[in-house]
């Protein structure tokens, strides 16, 4: 029985380990693949009917601008995600700083005149 769950197991995730290799590794490579299916269809286009060709071709400017537009914010949102990081280690350097430095000489207290 336990033999028959590993192998449901494993072609899973055999499964699963092609579909994840299928998928682009970046933004960039996303990009990129969309970009040359764009133009593929711009291709075939080329030989459709007019009307269809209009259509299609508005079609594929707004997907492409749509592409624009969700690099745009994924840009925005690694600037965002780097400057939390950026802030995290600084105050981690603080605080190893404090933490490495000699300790403070205490202040002296003057004596009050009795």
């Amino acid at each position: 029985m336990a033999s028959k769950k590993k192998a449901k197991k494993r072609t899973s995730r055999s499964a699963f380990q092609r579909l994840e290799d299928d998928m682009p590794k970046t933004l960039r490579d996303y990009r990129a693949r969309v970009r040359k299916n764009l133009n593929q269809l711009e291709r075939d286009i080329e030989r459709a009917v007019p009307q269809a060709r209009r259509r299609t071709a508005r079609l594929i400017r707004e997907a492409s601008h749509e592409l624009g537009r969700i690099e745009e914010r994924g840009a925005a949102a690694w600037r965002r995600r780097a400057k939390k990081m950026t802030l995290d280690a600084q105050r981690l350097l603080r605080r190893l700083e404090r933490a490495v430095a000699p300790p403070r000489a205490k202040k002296k207290v003057a004596k009050k005149k009795a």
